[in-house]
């Protein structure tokens, strides 16, 4: 393809297809296929009904997502398709972010295989994730859409958090440019006492002083402004499921039987 779709790409697809390739010619070229991603994923945004998964970090709103997926139900992982987990500590250990168009190209890609007919399970997120933003008409859709609510103890958030965040815990050093950036959003006092912590390794604290002084306020700050239906939610406890070793796998089976 060309930017407008010239005469060069034709060219090159003429000498292509002689020497053995299959050929597809896109019309108009790329100016055009962006014009229909864009118009395509407002389209789409305006149509599908989602179903916003929250709860504080740690609940394992992603997990659940997977779990969903895997009894059969929508779902939109925004996370997986920006390759990062949302937050000052999200960026991915190996991967870099796609770009903002491409990030857009393989969203509609994922989009187009839902059923718009069908409800669509998808995680709270703010605009951005990571460097890239969610297109207007789709986080305007999920603000203004049905939630349910992952409660989980502060000791279960902690525990999850670690085994997930593993690549932090085995190569420390690459955590401490990312925890530099704490110092804008802690007072001094508490930033100091989070470095410490850290150099101590006492990661529990650590884990635990992040929630409380940082992600929890601003998460629910958060929700509550943009999510216009979060205090309907239906709230999943996990004391309810206390006696099952596989605690999101029981949560995804009450919500599936719960939203079917």
């Amino acid at each position: 393809y060309c930017q407008r779709g010239g005469e060069r790409s034709k060219s090159l697809a003429t000498i292509l297809l002689r020497t053995g390739f299959k050929i597809h010619i896109l019309k108009g070229g790329y100016k055009s296929y962006r014009r229909y991603v864009i118009n395509e994923l407002e389209k789409l945004g305006n149509k599908i009904e989602f179903q916003v998964i929250c709860g504080l970090t740690g609940s394992g709103k992603t997990k659940l997502l997977s779990e969903l997926n895997r009894r059969g139900l929508q779902t939109l992982d925004l996370e997986e398709i920006a390759k990062h987990y949302g937050s000052l500590l999200g960026q991915y250990p190996t991967i870099t972010q796609p770009s903002q168009k491409q990030f857009e190209s393989n969203l509609l890609v994922a989009m187009l295989k839902l059923n718009a007919e069908q409800r669509v399970f998808v995680e709270s997120e703010s605009r951005k994730i990571g460097n890239r933003q969610i297109p207007t008409a789709i986080i305007k859709k999920m603000r203004n859409s049905k939630c349910l609510w992952i409660q989980l103890t502060m000791k279960e958030r902690i525990n999850f958090l670690m085994e997930e965040y593993t690549h932090f815990l085995k190569n420390p050093e690459r955590f401490l440019n990312i925890i530099a950036k704490f110092e804008n959003y802690l007072d001094e006092d508490k930033f100091e006492r989070l470095v410490e912590m850290y150099k101590k390794r006492h990661w529990e604290e650590f884990v635990r002083m992040l929630l409380q002084e940082h992600y929890d306020p601003s998460y629910l700050k958060s929700i509550n402004k943009n999510f216009t239906k979060i205090k309907e939610a239906q709230i999943f406890k996990s004391e309810n499921f206390s006696e099952t070793p596989e605690l999101h796998c029981a949560i995804a089976e009450s919500v599936s039987k719960t939203f079917k």
